[in-house]
């Protein structure tokens, strides 16, 4: 049976990651094949570039979000301390192939989310269907995009979480930096075209922030492109969604975060 894996890419940029994408496609017919994952899929392994400037910065965000999936290291250095597996040089196919095959996968992977840090601040719209909602606490999300449609369909979804959620909205880049400044959210949604600030900046901005460094930021896009998906892990964000939103692809990202939430909260 062929088994194809989901591979997500790290500090790689977008013309390493145009390279990376035309080998997998030839590995059409091989026994286990590869393929450049979604943000929304379950990551099989990871290719990181350690000649990436945010490497190192990174390395604890990464073993955060993938405590159990295989780490395949590139770059023009030598191998990391640390590191399993790596590909030195040129990403040439039997290079890349010849050493994602010797990658041991484990039976399952955990699909966590970086750690977010609560506020017991509350939006102006409480969301969540959880039982004890009365005594819960409330996660503060923040939805950012300039489609007043979109904020609601956004809305509606928050409405089915397990846990109690507290939303505030912001309808611009701008805002959103503002609200951010005055407040700690426990995870966001960010569209990425907007007028003035696109998502893309306004995430890099956000993680200037300390207290926002980890906090989980779903980037929406109309762009289906693998690579529009790589500047949005370069920016910084922890997951992406494309639009229009499909209920069925929220509700599962968003029972990951609230199994997060319910596992990392606060007492």
């Amino acid at each position: 049976m062929i088994k194809n894996l989901k591979v997500g890419l790290r500090g790689v940029s977008e013309k390493n990651a145009e390279k990376l994408e035309k080998i997998f496609q030839a590995t059409g017919n091989r026994e286990r094949t590869y393929s450049i994952a979604k943000l929304t899929d379950q990551t099989d392994l990871l290719i990181v570039d350690i000649d990436a400037k945010t490497f190192f910065d990174s390395k604890n965000h990464i073993d955060a979000m993938h405590p159990e999936t295989p780490v395949v290291t590139v770059g023009q250095s030598d191998k990391p301390e640390g590191s399993d597996y790596h590909i030195k040089g040129l990403l040439l196919a039997t290079r890349v192939i010849r050493v994602l095959d010797q990658v041991k996968i484990p039976a399952r992977n955990k699909q966590d989310f970086i750690p977010g840090e609560q506020t017991p601040e509350a939006g102006h719209y409480e969301a969540g269907n959880g039982s004890d909602q009365g005594k819960a606490y409330a996660y503060a999300v923040l939805v950012v995009d300039d489609s007043e449609l979109m904020r609601k369909t956004i809305a509606l979804e928050l409405d089915k979480a397990s846990l109690p959620l507290s939303i505030d909205f912001a309808e611009s880049g701008e805002q959103s930096l503002a609200k951010v400044a005055a407040k700690t959210y426990d995870f966001i949604f960010l569209d990425v075209m907007m007028p003035g600030m696109d998502g893309y900046e306004v995430c890099g901005q956000i993680r200037k922030i300390a207290e926002m460094k980890k906090t989980p930021i779903i980037m929406l896009s109309a762009k289906t492109s693998p690579l529009d998906e790589v500047k949005g892990v370069m920016a910084g964000c922890t997951n992406y969604i494309t639009k229009p939103i499909k209920s069925d692809e929220f509700q599962n990202m968003l029972d990951r975060i609230m199994n997060w939430l319910s596992n990392y909260k606060k007492p």
